[in-house]
C-alpha cells in the first residue's frame, strides 16, 4: 500500500497504518521512517498529516 501508484490507495495508505498502529504498533515499527519521509516530503497535505497522525500514534503506543 505504502508504494502503491494509485493515488486513492496511496492518499489512504498512511491512515491504515495508523489504525494498525493504534492496536499493533509492533507491526508499524518497521515502516516508521518510510512515513517519516513520507510525512516531510509528499506533496499530498492529506498523505502528509495521515503520515504524522500514524508515527504519533504509533510512538505512543509503543511506549
Amino acid at each position: 500500500m505504502i508504494s502503491d501508484s494509485s493515488d486513492k490507495v496511496w492518499i489512504e495508505a498512511p491512515e491504515m497504518f495508523r489504525v494498525v498502529g493504534k492496536q499493533k504498533p509492533d507491526h508499524v515499527k518497521p515502516y516508521l521512517k518510510k512515513l517519516e519521509w513520507i510525512a516531510e516530503n509528499d506533496e499530498n497535505p492529506i498523505v502528509r498529516i495521515h503520515s504524522e497522525g500514524t508515527i504519533r500514534i504509533t510512538k505512543r503506543a509503543l511506549k
